[in-house]
């Protein structure tokens, strides 16, 4: 936001929100019942409207151009004003744009997240360093909501004091506001006056101590960035009311072959006792509107005990790593009996670590009955319940709590056939228990989607599964265009060696890949080429001609051209790549999960045949020794191909680490601080790829909602998954939007990466269903849709 904007926003800010109906599947723009609204003039003099006057307020709004607009996730009530006014023959669409052009919008969650960006604490409340929580209902993880902020800006936890009709306020539609009971009036003019209040501190200097001792840190870093996140935050909400559409004879004949394969594998692991049916315990649902009073929890809201759930018996699966591992001895703590009694803190000593007759300096005694009889019998945690010497052994464990890992990589690594099946059984599983579920949401009425538009890195994320579809099993090509319609996709080729590339050129000055890049060179290409000693113009014509092995020595150029900018090392990238959706085929003809650097780049016959657990000061799970040996080897040579990555990490990286802790992204100015060497290395060229991401998107929204000479007018954004763009447009005008929606990809990535315009490619396709990995396919001269 301009600084001439953020100081209106003291004198000319007016907060605006709207009470609707509830949201539902197909309806991210509810109807409206009533709105509120204060003024920075009279900032505690908040006013209740109803409907016609909240259409007028709304009106002045975008028709004063010295008004700034202010609201907590006010993309929302853009959203709701104009569907509003779309069902009443009004398009407000045109002067709500304008006004997001003119930069007088200001979202108070956006700016307190631009702002803990800077501080490098966004998510967590600077005060404690754990994550937010909302200081009334004490969740977690609640991101940046109104409760949230209030506590976090102005100090004050009583935002939601008078919210009983929050999602109740489609019962008092049709009553005239003077009949509204009294909380239900003053809550809409609490949530306008709060968000007043926020902005209003947000833009202040500062005035007080915070944390105690420290100077309070000016609330408003990074603003200058906020136009032009609002902006994309609301084409994003234009994106999520569209959703998803699902293909319902699709799921079904997913669900039933799913079924189908599953059954007798289920009974196989049942007999092999992989399963076990246990009770457990569940947060109750019901709302408890008086205290102890719900019948279905007995008053006690959580503790509800369910029966015959059906849990993995982890207990066999830890012995059963046990043994692939070759895991001997006895624990000496629980002497190979698996389970300890519970214990509590010495008293005598007060848990203090001296050497205290009563513990012996362990801090902890065994907890005993009044009796003097132990307690309950607990897993040992130092064998981790399998009553096997673990200390030593060569199994994987969680840092954290240093228990038996038991994921699927983890299973897939044991090299236990059985385990091996386990883990792609349990990945069907995932399908069945969450991705299924999720695409019936969408059975009635389109997906409804939520998204977080701004990360710390300034890319964006969604809730539920809409971007972790798996590439295999037949989820995503459940989701389909609306009938007469096709889905165009159109993501950037390289985005991040683009922008990376610009990075090096504009921190230190040059850069080989820039050149490569500028000059056509196919960068994956290169650094296959100089991996294997293979000329780069023989390399390339080998590989068109489908050779395996040119072909393999590229396939593991990719990660590293990708990954060793962020920072990464050789034993992450391994186990990083072991985990991805690729399948690595061994000379004896073994399928292996994910890619094998041993086999792809360093001539093994067979990955894993020698593993490791340490690698320098880092520990591993067990690891391919040779394939970490390869992975080094490739990042030597990669140092070697693009050798400003050793100034740009050694140099500015560990500057940045050692200095500020704070980096600039380029060319929009944010600041992102807090951070860690591989933070530090990733966060200027994935910053670069959201902001030419999002530029291509706000511009794209506009043409498809107000430009009716373009090409994309009446085309529908439904999605933007990372570097790409979905959007859905009529079968006769596919072909066109997309050669359209490719020109504007790649001129905003010319804007954010001017001195590499050669290199700035979006290649558009076009899909009848979510496919990953479609292609172009040309016919007579147009693009037509691709299919397996």
């Amino acid at each position: 936001m301009k600084p001439e904007r953020l100081a209106t926003v003291k004198t000319h800010g007016l907060a605006f929100d709207t009470e609707t109906h509830l949201t539902q599947p197909g309806l991210d723009a509810p109807p409206l019942v009533c709105g509120s609204a204060a003024q920075a003039a009279q900032p505690t003099q908040g006013t209740l409207l109803d409907k016609a006057d909240a259409r007028k307020a709304f009106g002045v709004i975008l028709n004063n151009a010295s008004i700034i607009l202010v609201g907590q996730n006010i993309a929302y009530d853009c959203l709701v004003m104009a569907q509003d006014a779309y069902t009443r023959g009004i398009d407000l669409l045109p002067a709500i744009f304008k006004m997001y052009d003119e930069g007088r919008v200001y979202d108070i969650g956006l700016a307190e997240q631009l702002h803990a960006i800077a501080q490098g604490h966004l998510g967590r409340d600077p005060r404690t360093g754990y994550d937010l929580r909302d200081p009334q209902t004490g969740q977690v993880k609640v991101g940046y909501r109104l409760s949230v902020l209030l506590d976090l800006v102005c100090d004050r936890t009583n935002a939601k004091e008078s919210d009983r009709f929050r999602k109740s306020y489609a019962l008092l539609e049709n009553i005239p506001l003077e009949e509204w009971p009294e909380d239900a009036k003053k809550y809409p003019v609490d949530d306008a006056v709060n968000t007043l209040e926020i902005a209003l501190t947000q833009v202040a200097p500062p005035t007080a101590a915070y944390p105690p001792g420290a100077q309070f840190p000016a609330r408003n870093r990074n603003l200058h960035n906020l136009s032009d996140q609002a902006d994309a935050a609301w084409c994003l909400k234009l994106a999520d009311a569209q959703g998803l559409t699902v293909d319902a004879p699709a799921v079904a004949e997913l669900e039933a072959s799913l079924d189908a394969k599953r059954a007798p594998l289920l009974g196989y692991f049942k007999d092999l006792d992989f399963f076990k049916i246990a009770p457990y315990k569940k947060r109750c649902k019901t709302e408890h509107l008086e205290p102890y009073a719900c019948e279905e929890c007995n008053g006690g809201k959580i503790g509800i005990t369910k029966t015959g759930a059906e849990r993995v018996n982890k207990d066999v699966i830890k012995m059963l790593l046990c043994d692939a591992y070759e895991v001997g001895g006895v624990c000496s703590h629980c002497l190979g009996e698996r389970k300890v009694p519970g214990q509590t803190t010495c008293k005598a000593c007060e848990g203090a670590d001296i050497e205290c007759f009563i513990c012996g300096g362990v801090g902890k005694v065994d907890a005993l009955k009044k009796d003097g009889t132990p307690k309950t019998l607990k897993n040992c945690q130092r064998c981790d319940g399998t009553g096997r010497d673990l200390d030593t052994a060569p199994i994987p464990r969680s840092d954290k709590t240093g228990a038996v890992q038991q994921g699927r990589d983890d299973l897939i690594e044991s090299g236990v056939e059985t385990l091996i099946e386990f883990a792609e059984f349990l990945e069907t599983a995932k399908i069945k228990s969450t991705y299924i579920p999720w695409l019936k949401q969408g059975l009635d009425a389109p997906i409804t989607q939520w998204c977080n538009p701004l990360l710390a890195t300034g890319r964006i994320s969604y809730t539920g599964c809409t971007v972790t579809l798996p590439r295999k099993g037949g989820v995503r090509e459940c989701l389909v265009a609306r009938p007469g319609k096709l889905l165009i996709s159109s993501d950037f080729s390289g985005l991040e060696l683009v922008t990376h590339a610009q990075n090096c050129l504009d921190i230190l000055g040059w850069s080989k890949m820039a050149e490569a890049l500028n000059a056509g060179i196919k960068v994956h290409d290169q650094l296959g080429a100089d991996m294997s000693g293979i000329p780069y113009a023989d390399f390339l014509t080998r590989r068109k001609a489908g050779e395996k092995l040119v072909g393999d020595y590229r396939q593991a150029a990719k990660p590293g051209n990708f990954g060793f900018p962020g920072g990464m090392g050789a034993p992450r990238m391994v186990l990083q790549q072991r985990k991805a959706d690729f399948d690595t085929v061994g000379p004896d003809g073994k399928v292996y999960k994910g890619m094998r650097f041993c086999i792809l780049i360093g001539g093994a016959e067979r990955c894993g045949t020698e593993k490791v657990t340490k690698w320098g000061r880092s520990s591993l799970p067990p690891t391919c020794k040779h394939c970490i040996e390869c992975a080094e080897t490739l990042r030597d040579t990669w140092f070697k191909t693009w050798p400003e990555n050793r100034e740009y990490l050694n140099k500015f990286v560990n500057g940045v680490v050692r200095g500020s802790g704070e980096v600039t992204q380029l060319p929009t100015g944010r600041i992102r601080g807090g951070l860690d060497f591989c933070a530090a290395a990733n966060t200027g060229f994935q910053g670069r790829g959201s902001d030419a991401t999002k530029l291509a998107l706000r511009r794209v929204t506009r043409e498809q909602y107000l430009d009716r000479s373009s090409d994309l007018f009446g085309t529908r954004t439904i999605l933007m998954p990372h570097d790409e763009l979905i959007i859905e447009a009529d079968i006769e005008q596919a072909h066109e939007a997309a050669m359209r929606l490719q020109v504007v990809m790649e001129d905003a990535l010319k804007e954010i990466c001017p001195d590499l315009e050669a290199a700035a490619e979006a290649e558009p396709c076009l899909m009848a269903r979510m496919y990953k990995g479609a292609e172009q396919v040309w016919k007579d001269g147009r693009l037509v849709a691709w299919s397996p």
